[in-house]
């Protein structure tokens, strides 16, 4: 079920990154087997477009929730609140962007900036990957977790996609 909430991150950061918005919500939707559905939500402190942040927010929303046995129907994730970061963002009074960690519930996570501009080596890092996933496909590069994951037949559409683009195999 990670997987799909870390895949998802992943798209949902690369189509705000391509409309020039950050969020500054994540929301999980949880259907169970019996059509029960749910929502859970978490506002960060600041803005984001990483997938790294809306994991790490979904993550710790769906570890909330207790999964029966007979699974799940639906799990999807979704980014609310959206603002352009061209017309400023607005901070935190007293907050040290470089070194505040992400606060849920009591716990916290360290490895986590939570903050756009904060982070720029992994902005470029997800920029980067955006670029190759255009020229090659949304399954030519990403993280090595999601290695084996089917989204749909991307892959078979990827390779179409490289061949047109004289990629080769």
């Amino acid at each position: 079920m990670k997987k799909i909430l870390l895949a998802q991150a992943h798209a949902t950061a690369r189509r705000l990154r391509r409309a020039r918005l950050t969020a500054r919500t994540v929301a999980i939707k949880v259907r169970f087997a019996d059509f029960t559905t749910i929502t859970r939500s978490t506002t960060f402190a600041r803005p984001t477009d990483l997938a790294a942040d809306l994991y790490a927010g979904a993550k710790h929303l769906f570890d909330s929730i207790a999964v029966s046995d007979e699974g799940l129907r639906l799990l999807g994730l979704r980014a609310e609140q959206t603002v352009d970061p061209r017309e400023g963002v607005q901070l935190a009074l007293g907050a040290d962007s470089d070194g505040e960690a992400w606060d849920f519930g009591g716990q916290t996570d360290e490895g986590m900036h939570q903050a756009f501009g904060v982070n720029p080596r992994l902005e470029r890092a997800e920029a980067a990957l955006d670029r190759i996933r255009d020229k090659f496909g949304p399954s030519f590069a990403g993280p090595g977790s999601l290695i084996g994951v089917d989204k749909g037949g991307a892959a078979k559409r990827d390779k179409e996609r490289r061949r047109e683009n004289g990629g080769g195999v």
